[in-house]
C-alpha cells in the first residue's frame, strides 16, 4: 500500500466515503490545464441529506494548489466535527479575477463515525465478550 500521507500518492477523484476523524485528501488532476491554479480556485459544498437549504450541516472546503494540480486535505480535527450521514458535494471553479463561479462536478459522499468517535454504548449487543467461564475453562462458558 502507498503511503497516503504522500500528496504524490492520494486518490485522483472524490471520496465515496470518509471518516469522522481521519486526515482526508484527494486530488484532482484533471482541471489545471482548462483552469490553472493560479487564475481559478477549486471549492467544494456538501450538504447532509435530508436538511433544507437553511440548514448548518453544510462543510465548505478549499483545495490548494499543488503543482498544475488542486489538492483537496481537510485535517482529522476538522473531520471530526462532520456529522455521520449522507452527503451531497458540488464542486465550482471561481475565476479569481472577477469572483465568477462554475459547477463542474457534483456527487455524493458517506461520512462515517471513526473508531475514537464511536460511543461504547452504541456497540452494545455488536461486541461479544467470552465470558467467565470460558476464559477460566470452566463448563458451560460456550454462548
Amino acid at each position: 500500500m502507498a503511503n497516503l500521507f504522500d500528496t504524490g500518492n492520494v486518490p485522483t477523484t472524490e471520496p465515496a466515503k470518509i471518516v469522522a476523524g481521519d486526515l482526508l485528501q484527494w486530488k484532482r488532476t484533471d482541471l489545471g490545464t482548462d483552469y490553472a491554479n493560479g487564475s481559478y480556485t477549486l471549492s467544494y459544498k456538501a450538504r447532509q441529506e435530508g436538511t433544507n437549504g437553511g440548514s448548518s450541516v453544510v462543510i465548505m472546503i478549499t483545495a490548494s494548489a499543488s503543482g498544475d494540480d488542486y489538492l483537496v486535505s481537510v485535517g482529522q480535527s476538522t473531520t471530526a466535527s462532520y456529522a455521520v450521514g449522507d452527503y451531497n458535494w458540488q464542486a465550482y471553479i471561481t475565476r479569481n479575477s472577477d469572483s465568477e463561479r462554475l459547477t463542474i462536478d457534483s456527487g455524493t459522499f458517506e461520512d462515517v463515525a471513526g473508531p475514537s468517535a464511536r460511543h461504547p454504548s452504541n456497540c452494545a449487543g455488536k461486541v461479544r465478550r467470552p465470558s467467565r467461564r470460558r476464559l477460566t475453562g470452566q463448563p458451560g462458558g460456550e454462548n
